[in-house]
């Protein structure tokens, strides 16, 4: 079973749709797991509301990286709606 780990940051909004997501991707059979399990799949739902937002889910994102090297990271959230190109770099 795949195990996935969202994090989220931002709005009630951002709230929502992370919660969502893990009943979707639950109810598709993935095992979504809490902070402190290693997951397969880190999903980062962003914000780009605040420059705090902003700078928290980058540095998250960078420590994903360095301590999960084979797993699979997917940025969504209003971020990557805002500012797409820097969002592919930020994936890469």
């Amino acid at each position: 079973m795949t195990k996935v780990r969202i994090l989220t940051f931002g709005c009630k909004v951002n709230q929502y749709e992370s919660e969502l997501m893990a009943e979707l991707l639950e109810k598709e059979g993935f095992l979504v797991v809490p902070d402190g399990i290693e997951a397969d799949v880190y999903i980062v739902n962003t914000c780009a509301v605040t420059r705090e937002a902003e700078r928290k889910f980058k540095q998250t994102l960078r420590r994903i990286r360095r301590e999960h090297k084979s797993s699979e990271i997917i940025v969504t959230g209003c971020y990557v709606q805002l500012k797409p190109e820097e969002a592919k770099r930020l994936e890469a």
